[in-house]
């Protein structure tokens, strides 16, 4: 649990919210076009000033990479989810299908603007998500997710120096590059994406504002999904 809230908590937060932070100053505050190269040209270093443009390529590919990494394992899991309410085989063909249906679902969202598809998408996946949370935390066990939360979030606040500087130099052991380095690519690649997406809705924001809602406010929620359903799942 305490490694859930770290792969899910501030840190990758934080590089959505640099990310993000910087395409929004200047693009509202110095006017400049909203990529990610207005960012890389405001450096005082010619030769990234220069390769500036290669910036928006790279940010690209990385979205690229983000996306397929992340369609490659939604796709079985829920495939995974399908099989165990409905018996739905587990199959390369029924993965394959759904990352045709998701893909037309993000691609029809990403069309129809912020403010039309993504939002509505965006609002009706949040409001059922909550309620499901929320039936899982009275019906299930309440007592023990609470424990959950509690526990793993004093937990997490004690490891957080040692987590973050974790590496395996005198064993032989795979584990930090098969999660927390694969979380942080997997986060940097999206980070692009996410970050124009932040800094489009968050015009008119305070600084401050911005690092509450991007950082800490997601984080915490964050916190509260894993604590309701991996708590509930931990003590089943």
């Amino acid at each position: 649990m305490r490694y859930a809230f770290f792969h899910w908590g501030l840190h990758p937060w934080a590089i959505y919210g640099v990310v993000g932070l910087a395409i929004a100053f200047f693009t509202f505050r110095r006017k400049a076009q909203p990529l990610v190269s207005s960012v890389t040209e405001a450096l005082p270093w010619k030769l990234v000033r220069l390769l500036s443009p290669a910036f928006n390529v790279l940010a690209i590919v990385a979205t690229a990479f983000g996306v397929a990494a992340s369609l490659g394992v939604g796709a079985t899991q829920i495939n995974g989810g399908l099989h165990a309410a409905f018996g739905v085989q587990v199959s390369s063909v029924n993965q394959a299908i759904i990352i045709v249906v998701t893909t037309v679902l993000f691609l029809t969202s990403a069309v129809t603007g912020v403010e039309r598809g993504v939002k509505w998408l965006s609002i009706g996946n949040l409001v059922l998500a909550a309620l499901l949370a929320l039936f899982v935390l009275v019906v299930g066990p309440t007592v023990a997710i609470i424990d959950t939360f509690t526990t793993t979030l004093g937990s997490y606040l004690s490891e957080f120096v040692r987590m973050s500087l974790r590496m395996t130099p005198f064993r032989d052991s795979t584990w930090v590059g098969d999660w927390t380095i694969f979380y942080w690519a997997w986060w940097l690649a999206w980070s692009p994406f996410v970050g124009l997406f932040i800094a489009r809705v968050s015009k008119g924001r305070t600084i401050r504002e911005f690092i509450v809602g991007v950082v800490l406010a997601p984080t915490l929620v964050g916190f509260a999904w894993f604590a309701i359903f991996g708590g509930a799942a931990l003590n089943l």
